[in-house]
C-alpha cells in the first residue's frame, strides 16, 4: 500500500509541476551551488581520528556528480543519489532554485520507487517554472524516503 500511495503522490506531484509552466528565454546555463565538494577536500586531509567519526555520522543520502541542463520547456538537475540507509519503498528528492536576485522559484524535484540498501539511483530533478533559475542549491536539497 505504501508503494502505491508513494507512486500516486510522485504522479500527482509531476503533473502539478508539468502543468501550466510556461519557459521565458533562452538560457541553458544553471549553476548548482555545491559547497560540500571543498569541504570533502579539507575532511580527506584531516587525520584519522577525525575521519572515522564522520564515517559514524555518515548521512542516510549522499549526493554526487551533479550537473544541470536546460531545454525550452525545463531545467533539470541530474546526479547519483546514494542510499545509505535500508532498503526505501520511496525516496523524492527536491533541489531549490533562484533567481539571479536570489528569490526562490521552486524546486527542481525528482522521485523514485525501490531503492535496494546501499543502492544507488540516478536522478534527473525537473523544475518546469515559468521563470529559468540562476541557480539550484543541491546543498539545501530536501530528500526523504519510506
Amino acid at each position: 500500500m505504501k508503494k502505491k500511495a508513494g507512486l500516486v503522490l510522485g504522479c500527482i506531484l509531476f503533473v502539478v509541476l508539468a502543468v501550466g509552466s510556461v519557459p521565458s528565454g533562452n538560457k541553458d546555463n544553471v549553476e548548482v551551488k555545491n559547497n560540500s565538494s571543498s569541504q570533502e577536500t579539507q575532511s580527506s586531509t584531516n587525520n584519522s581520528t577525525e575521519q572515522q567519526s564522520q564515517q559514524e555520522t555518515k548521512k542516510e543520502y549522499e549526493i554526487s556528480d551533479v550537473k544541470t541542463k536546460s531545454d525550452q520547456f525545463a531545467t533539470y538537475v541530474t546526479g547519483i543519489l546514494k542510499n545509505n540507509g535500508g532498503q526505501k519503498g520511496y525516496v523524492q528528492i527536491m533541489i531549490p532554485c533562484y533567481d539571479k536576485d536570489g528569490a526562490k522559484l521552486g524546486d527542481a524535484l525528482a522521485n523514485v520507487n525501490d531503492i535496494e540498501a546501499n543502492g544507488k539511483w540516478k536522478f534527473k530533478a525537473m523544475f518546469a517554472g515559468n521563470e529559468k533559475p540562476e541557480t539550484c542549491n543541491i546543498d539545501n536539497a530536501k530528500v526523504s524516503g519510506f
